[in-house]
């Protein structure tokens, strides 16, 4: 079911933005998304959920010069959570990422994913100021506290929308 079914090569000959599902993705399909500039979207909670023996090669697709995306695939069939924290600390301790290769996949290459890189996903002049702050010394906790919520405020386009943990009335 989530082998190497040869979807990756064909996103790639597709020129599709983004690839999910990618668990049994061999060296072939790999290569062909590298090449092609498709961003491969990992999803641990899936990987978890389900008990898949296979899961995604994180380090390969990076190595070979791929922008790897993390997600939840928030589902109820594979994936019943919509805990990015939970993917992000799952991108470390399942697909052997360093903590700064998930806050980039779950950041700059998540918008790359979903086709909004010129204006999302990286904090810079002249973009939209959507973050968020943790409540955390670092953003190393992000892969250490395990499925905990660390988030402290959300800033949308300039303005706190989510104040320690609770929304703000508009």
């Amino acid at each position: 079911m989530f082998g190497d079914s040869g979807g990756a090569a064909l996103a790639a000959r597709l020129k599709a933005t983004s690839a999910e599902h990618l668990g049994g993705t061999g060296p072939a399909g790999i290569r062909a998304m590298a090449k092609a500039g498709v961003v491969p979207v990992l999803l641990p909670t899936t990987s978890l959920f389900l008990r898949l023996a296979g899961k995604p090669d994180a380090r390969a697709m990076m190595e070979a010069g791929c922008a790897v995306a993390l997600a939840t695939d928030f589902n109820p069939g594979s994936s019943p959570t919509a805990n990015l924290a939970l993917s992000a600390a799952l991108g470390c301790t399942m697909l052997g990422m360093t903590p700064e290769e998930v806050v980039t996949a779950i950041t700059r290459n998540a918008a790359a994913a979903v086709g909004r890189s010129a204006t999302a996903g990286r904090i810079a002049a002249g973009r939209p100021a959507d973050l968020v702050v943790l409540d955390a010394p670092s953003y190393v906790h992000l892969s250490y506290r395990l499925g905990t919520n660390l988030v402290r405020d959300v800033v949308r386009g300039g303005a706190i929308v989510v104040r320690d943990g609770r929304r703000v009335p508009a």
